[in-house]
């Protein structure tokens, strides 16, 4: 029997779009629009012009998470070339953003409660077709995108997107969002799209392994770039380490910042999956191999990119069932549809969900549980907390609420009763409106605007009365980003008097306090329902 080689544990994978790292804004065609015009080529020629200062302030800790770019000066020339890429060939999205803010301002200047059918003609000309105008009912004019056309226009560009593999050998990853993915030495690209089945192929021999000569004739027909060989990507060393759950038993996995899995016999449900690789730095982790074969639902919060995670699904979507989304703004610029993304990369069963829907299955249910805040005031729709029953037990994931109207959490208690188990996020004083939508804004915003609408959680006073009014039984804080693993997207780190860790002390302190078993998470914890649980420290 030939051996079988698997795709190594310490090999991490990053979906591309332009040399860029593929995040939920830059697959959706009018916000990676946007954001090439307004961001990455900002950043890109500031690099350029000042090459030197980007890499001595990029190495400082105080930067992470800015929009310094983490290379080292002679990758000048380089970026140079992404940039003169990006505007021969992609000239049609950077017209695309220009052509927003002047429908912007067309609207700001002409609509002033009148017919808007007038409006029609003056439209840019690449948007025409793409857009409806209207007024809000009290006279503010706004307009929406066709966002299923967008997907079939020449302003989706499945041909600038490329995988990036490369061997982990630190959790330290540069912050993805301030730096474009370079096919150097120590990173293999593959220029295929993110829903191809080379993908699906790859990701499989993670778990089922293959024999050498068909992972060579994965690779032969592929375009790829870099300098890692992708023999070396692969071990005999392989195979799944899920242990299944006992029959009666309910099993809840963190699986890191705001992941996780529930488990029984008959169901297996993953909650805003992001997951680590594991190396020789830190072990405390649940991975990859740790995951069963099958995935019946997977439950997305919100389209942050810690929340909804391209790179992870991408690497699940051959176990994935059913993935259950918040429905969206239809059309609206800052609140592009999750299903149409998850469509576009491959993923067949996707349901977009109303608040209070509820889908079941055997000994159990999950439900879509709306929640305010952490979105900086902008009208998304698109985010939803979901609770999710198991043989009667109810563990309420509610991701970053923010308890803005404490009625909500009273009319929502009717609906749903009392919960076992609330995880919580906490990031109480989060980033400011531009950190996430500046790309997007079509005009100046003043700096007492932007520093006021943040992406705020819960602190303590509002995330106590939030595990009050659901009578829990078990409180947990997460989606802090604690752990070091996951810094190349949050950008943060935190010190003992940060107000967000001193908020978090303070509910786990109180909660202890009644009687309720509470903790502030980071790494990975089991929790098994069908016991009582222990304390814990």
């Amino acid at each position: 029997m030939n051996k079988k080689y698997f795709l190594r544990e310490d090999v991490y994978f990053e979906p591309l779009f332009n040399n860029w790292y593929m995040w939920p804004y830059l697959l959706s065609p009018a916000t990676a629009a946007m954001n090439l015009a307004n961001h990455h080529l900002r950043v890109m020629k500031s690099f350029v012009a000042n090459a030197k200062i980007h890499e001595l302030s990029a190495a400082s800790k105080a930067m992470v998470g800015s929009s310094l770019m983490n290379l080292s000066a002679d990758s000048a020339q380089t970026v140079q070339k992404i940039i003169d890429r990006s505007t021969s060939e992609h000239a049609e999205l950077i017209e695309f953003s220009k052509a927003v803010k002047t429908l912007n301002e067309l609207l700001m200047n002409q609509a002033k409660g009148c017919s808007m059918e007038p409006l029609y003609e003056q439209i840019p000309e690449i948007l025409r077709g793409y857009v409806e105008l209207h007024y809000d009912l009290n006279n503010q004019p706004s307009f929406r995108f066709i966002e299923s056309l967008l997907y079939r226009s020449p302003f989706y560009r499945e041909e600038a997107q490329a995988i990036s593999l490369g061997n982990l050998q630190s959790d330290q990853r540069p912050f993805v969002l301030s730096t474009p993915r370079l096919a150097d030495q120590n990173h293999l690209h593959v220029s295929v799209p993110l829903n191809s089945t080379f993908v699906s192929e790859l990701f499989k021999m993670r778990d089922t392994g293959a024999e050498m000569s068909e992972i060579e004739r994965l690779f032969a027909g592929a375009e790829l770039e870099g300098g890692l060989d992708f023999k070396s990507l692969f071990t005999e060393d392989g195979g799944s380490r899920h242990q299944p759950v006992a029959q009666g038993e309910v099993r809840v996995s963190y699986l890191g910042h705001a992941g996780i899995m529930v488990e029984s016999d008959t169901v297996n449900v993953l909650v805003d999956p992001v997951i680590a690789y594991r190396n020789d730095e830190h072990d405390n982790k649940i991975t990859f191999r740790d995951l069963p074969e099958r995935v019946d639902y997977v439950l997305l919060t919100h389209t942050h990119m810690d929340h909804v995670c391209i790179e992870t699904l991408v690497q699940l979507r051959h176990k994935i069932k059913t993935v259950l989304v918040p429905k969206s703004n239809s059309g609206f610029l800052p609140d592009p549809s999750i299903k149409l993304m998850l469509n576009q990369l491959g993923f067949e069963q996707v349901i977009e969900c109303e608040d209070l829907d509820k889908f079941g299955f055997m000994n159990g249910f999950i439900q879509a549980i709306p929640f305010f805040g952490e979105h900086a005031d902008v009208s998304i729709r698109s985010k939803s907390a979901w609770l999710v029953s198991v043989q009667g037990k109810k563990i309420l994931c509610a991701a970053d609420s923010s308890n803005i109207e404490p009625k909500l959490f009273d009319h929502l208690h009717r609906e749903i009763g009392d919960v076992d188990m609330l995880f919580i996020g906490m990031e109480c004083k989060g980033g400011p409106l531009k950190w996430l939508y500046g790309p997007l804004l079509t005009r100046t915003i003043s700096d007492e605007e932007n520093q006021s609408r943040r992406f705020n959680g819960s602190d303590f006073t509002a995330a106590s009365a939030i595990a009050e009014a659901f009578g829990a039984n078990e409180v947990y804080v997460y989606a802090l980003g604690l752990e070091p693993w996951f810094g190349y997207f949050m950008g943060i780190s935190y010190n003992d008097d940060d107000v967000q860790i001193v908020e978090a002390e303070k509910l786990v302190k109180h909660c202890k306090a009644q009687g309720i078993t509470s903790k502030k998470l980071c790494g990975k914890d089991v929790f098994l329902l069908h016991e009582m649980s222990p304390e814990l420290a």
